[in-house]
């Protein structure tokens, strides 16, 4: 829960609301000018604007995530946690939405578009692994199950090499 404190308590709730937030409305914004697939150089620019918006907010939690920055003293509740979860897979359901509809579109091979999409498309994947992230910081003692069952495994020689695995 130490990772979650320090990522939320970092970001302060209405930094968090904020960042998260102005990224779901862009989403949005971006979802209806997709799926009529007019005005290719606003859509870049917004493409590109959202892209940027991504890429800031993972910088600020790399920096917390690297020690960086000092997480505040302000302790987070469980629900600011639960409702970080919910907006952070809001997040990622609307990126995943606006993706689907640009593919649909046949954006994907646009020489203006295709990068931040595919490029907004790898955040959404990073978004997802973070509210996964922020759901095991809830549950310590699973975390530390997962541990003690690979250092069983490990003790028993029960090793192998990832070329063998599918």
């Amino acid at each position: 829960m130490a990772t979650a404190v320090a990522v939320l308590s970092s970001f302060g709730s209405d930094q968090w609301d904020a960042e998260t937030y102005a990224v779901l409305s862009l989403a949005a914004r971006l979802s209806s000018l997709v799926k009529t697939r007019s005005q290719a150089i606003r859509l870049a620019y917004q493409m590109w604007r959202l892209n940027s918006m991504l890429a800031g907010f993972f910088e600020a939690v790399s920096n917390v995530f690297e020690g960086r920055v000092s997480p505040s003293t302000t302790p987070v509740t469980p629900e600011q946690i639960e409702d970080s979860i919910r907006t952070l897979r809001k997040m990622h359901a609307a990126l995943e939405t606006l993706y689907e509809a640009a593919k649909r579109s046949q954006l994907t091979n646009h020489s203006l578009i295709a990068m931040p999409l595919r490029s907004m498309h790898t955040y959404s994947d990073e978004i997802l692994e973070l509210a996964e992230l922020l759901e095991l910081c809830q549950a310590p003692e699973q975390v530390q199950a997962i541990f003690d069952r690979s250092s069983k495994e490990r003790e028993q020689g029960d090793i192998y090499d990832l070329a063998q695995i599918e």
